[in-house]
């Protein structure tokens, strides 16, 4: 059983999100975070294998993973957002981001991302591969073969 939290400030969204897990045999959400204090806590508390979470809000910053992943070794970080920047993608690399997808990817990209991230792989959804490709997304530290 996958352990996820979400950690996303608009009700939209988690919701969303919410709908598609909670179908899965395989997952178990394990809670919701709207804030960096209330995900740190619920970390802590419910020890996911995985959280989603868009660290472009301000809510949460990407700073926060670091300090998350010091005390909690074992808790991958998918990142759940509506934009990448190369650079975006290499801080969130830096800072412990497992796999990234876009909110407009499909459900079985999001799912298998959650999926792949707890199995301890990389994962990044078709949108943002074909952005990269097409040089839509620029930044230092990208490189497509």
């Amino acid at each position: 059983m996958i352990r996820v939290l979400i950690a996303d400030t608009s009700e939209l969204i988690r919701i969303g999100l919410k709908t598609i897990l909670l179908k899965q045999n395989d997952i178990e959400l394990v809670g919701e975070a709207v804030s960096r204090v209330e995900l740190k806590d619920k970390v802590a508390r419910f020890l996911p294998d995985v959280v989603l979470i868009d660290y472009s809000n301000p809510a949460f910053t990407i700073d926060v993973i670091p300090e998350i992943l010091q005390h909690v070794k074992n808790t991958r970080f998918v990142a759940i957002t509506q934009f990448h920047t190369g650079l975006s993608i290499v801080n969130g690399i830096k800072s412990g981001v497992t796999s990234h997808v876009k909110k407009d990817c499909d459900v079985g990209e999001i799912l298998d991302a959650v999926k792949e991230t707890a199995k301890g792989n990389k994962f990044f959804c078709g949108t943002l591969l074909n952005m990269i490709k097409e040089g839509k997304i620029a930044g230092r530290g990208i490189l497509i073969a």
